[in-house]
């Protein structure tokens, strides 16, 4: 394997947390969180241009992993290690969030999860896409989805 079909399984995978036996998904989503975490109490997600960044960083190299990745596994659309997609779609549910809490937090992974689980109407057409843009668009929809959800709970719950 050389060095790009590496970097690409490691970003495609999720920092390997992809290669779970069970419920390689909902692992990768978790996964997400410590990173997201990092991001936040080094400062660079209070700044609404920084998160943007993030988020549409993550996206490109998804696609980009996917991609190489699925070359090396022609027989497979959408490999169930490969989890960069629920990455992107959990960093773009926590636009939702101006800071962390556990509530939120929960909240945020409970509603992508049930959006990119049950592919509810644009999310299952996002799936339809050729290759690694439908790999990663479900998830993506599926995160932007998941905001008013959460935006709503917080609404009524109060500040979390």
């Amino acid at each position: 394997m050389n060095k790009d079909n590496c970097a690409a399984f490691c970003i495609a995978s999720g920092m390997f947390s992809g290669l779970s036996p069970r419920a390689p998904g909902t692992v990768g989503s978790l996964a997400a969180i410590p990173l997201w975490l990092a991001l936040y109490y080094c400062g660079a997600w209070t700044n609404w241009p920084i998160r943007i960044f993030a988020v549409i960083t993550l996206v490109g190299l998804g696609i980009w992993a996917s991609s190489v990745v699925m070359k090396n596994s022609p027989d497979v659309e959408d490999p169930q290690y490969i989890v960069v997609d629920e990455w992107a779609g959990m960093w773009i549910s926590f636009l939702a969030l101006s800071e962390p809490s556990t509530l939120g937090v929960l909240l945020v992974l409970g509603w992508f999860r049930f959006f990119d689980i049950t592919k509810l109407g644009p999310i299952g057409w996002a799936e339809k896409l050729p290759g690694a843009y439908g790999v990663m668009a479900d998830d993506c929809v599926a995160g932007i989805l998941a905001i008013p959800m959460v935006l709503l709970c917080q609404m009524g719950i109060g500040s979390i």
